[in-house]
């Protein structure tokens, strides 16, 4: 995914993505699971960013549907409004996605994946030609869209959580997530977040692919994007173990820290576990 942002580039795109790591529930119920959920993001201690989505989980298919909003003064300094909408099926257990769809305010991108190992997008405006060659050959690998890729850490339960790599399309770029595995913690009540239970804290390095700018490829691979996050166990109808929700989730962005929360989080108007919060 690629978020619009005016003086913070792809770290704070980095973020963004990881935020769509959003799976999963407390109990679940016969015909399937949606969830309600909301993040902040906040930038040296402000609030910079709210994401809202929909999530429906059934035992054979999925459907996300999420919105990006750039809040209060922030929004002088970082321009980001993005909707994103996927859709697919749950195949032996995993995600495997068959359209999604990204619009911003000067830009839109479509992709379906008819061939599974080979995502055909439309895209308005068109890429430059170098772009669409350099997108073509880094699709030589399998790759999946940003709410799908993150959706597999998820099903892949707290034994194997963050755990390898997986290349994302967004229609217009292709970027790499990277996961690795540090330590198991516990949120109470003194952490933010709504949750509350176990937590497994993650590494994510962000990596720019094919179809960004020439600065922003040598930037990447100078700097490369680093987010720690803690993702949560919990239950759903669609799959037989606890998938993994990010709750939590630090780095920086032109060094300046950032830190994002998950605040609001229900299933069918239920926290997500009995000792968890709505809202706050």
């Amino acid at each position: 995914m690629f978020i619009k942002v005016v003086g913070h580039g792809s770290r704070l795109a980095a973020a963004v993505s990881l935020l769509l790591l959003v799976s999963g529930l407390s109990e679940p119920t016969l015909a399937g699971d949606r969830l309600r959920l909301r993040y902040d993001l906040y930038i040296s201690s402000m609030r910079a960013i709210e994401i809202n989505q929909e999530i429906e989980l059934a035992q054979g298919a999925y459907s996300s549907v999420m919105s990006v909003r750039s809040q209060g003064m922030a929004g002088l300094f970082m321009k980001i409004e993005t909707d994103m909408k996927a859709t697919g099926s749950i195949v032996n257990g995993m995600p495997v996605p068959a359209s999604f769809k990204i619009a911003q305010k000067d830009r839109r991108a479509t992709v379906n994946w008819d061939d599974p190992n080979r995502p055909e997008a439309v895209r308005d405006p068109a890429l430059a030609p170098r772009k669409v060659d350099a997108v073509d050959a880094a699709l030589a690998e399998p790759a999946v869209d940003p709410l799908t890729a993150l959706l597999h850490q998820g099903f892949a339960g707290m034994d194997n959580v963050c755990s390898g790599a997986e290349r994302v399309y967004n229609g217009r770029e292709v970027t790499e997530y990277r996961f690795d595995r540090l330590d198991d913690e516990r949120f109470d009540d003194n952490d933010a977040s709504v949750y509350r239970g176990p937590v497994v804290r993650c590494r994510m390095v962000y990596r720019l692919i094919a179809g960004f700018s020439d600065r922003a490829m040598e930037k990447n691979r100078a700097e490369p994007v680093v987010i720690t996050f803690w993702a949560a166990p919990v239950k759903t109808a669609a799959a037989d173990k606890p998938l993994m929700l990010v709750v939590a989730l630090s780095g920086k962005v032109d060094n300046r820290p950032f830190k994002g929360y998950l605040n609001a989080a229900t299933i069918s108007g239920r926290p997500l576990n009995p000792a968890s919060l709505a809202s706050r």
